[in-house]
């Protein structure tokens, strides 16, 4: 998968937005049970970007411009049901969207990895980080989880998404599936999984490492 375009820019701006977050999990790590839900509305605006350079197969060309405020959001929901004393339902909507697309085209989010650590990340099993980005998204996915032992854990994923869907894109809406595998090992500084993941788009079987918490 490669991007039609490429930019090179820096960027400052401020955000105010309101922020909700519910979290009813019963443990911080291989959760069983419960909601984590957070959600962000707000408005980016005093944006300074310096030095925007775009480049395609045929042209390059360096630019300034300016650009006005914009309303974003990212919602995110997912659950852990008990199955049964080991196994665990898992279930996850996420999404984001700048509405303006054309005043945010340095604020993309990044699609791909199974946690979210990164700014402005979507998580996709079946792609890494910064593999794909785009300013609407929409991913859902379900899962499983089996708790082998008291720390180990070995968890099936599947997901779909849909990203570009706004008319102001200007591109079509395009569609994303992917799966993966993990083994994952509850340990005293924090979790440790290891994952075997695929995209039908990327056609290609990558590895992902998680070690620790996230902050």
């Amino acid at each position: 998968m490669r991007a039609d375009v490429a930019a090179e820019a820096s960027n400052s701006y401020l955000t105010n937005y309101i922020y909700y977050q519910l979290n009813t999990l019963n443990k911080r790590n291989f959760s069983t049970r419960g909601w984590n839900v957070k959600g962000q509305l707000g408005w980016v605006y005093a944006q300074e970007p310096r030095s925007i350079a775009f480049q395609t197969d045929s042209l390059t060309q360096s630019d300034t411009t300016n650009l006005h405020g914009y309303a974003q959001l990212h919602f995110k929901a997912e659950n852990f049901k008990p199955l049964s004393t080991r196994l665990t339902l898992l279930t996850q909507f996420n999404t984001a969207i700048n509405f303006s697309p054309r005043e945010a085209y340095l604020n993309f989010f990044n699609i791909g990895g199974i946690n979210d650590f990164i700014r402005n990340q979507v998580p996709f099993t079946g792609l890494n980080e910064y593999q794909l980005t785009a300013h609407s998204v929409g991913v859902l996915m379900t899962g499983l989880q089996y708790q082998i032992s008291k720390s180990l854990y070995a968890t099936a994923r599947i997901n779909g998404g849909v990203y570009d869907f706004l008319e102001d894109d200007n591109r079509k809406t395009r569609y994303l599936s992917g799966y993966g595998l993990s083994i994952g090992y509850d340990s005293g500084i924090g979790p440790i999984s290891l994952s075997v993941m695929y995209s039908d788009q990327s056609q290609k079987v990558l590895g992902y490492v998680n070690i620790g918490f996230t902050f």
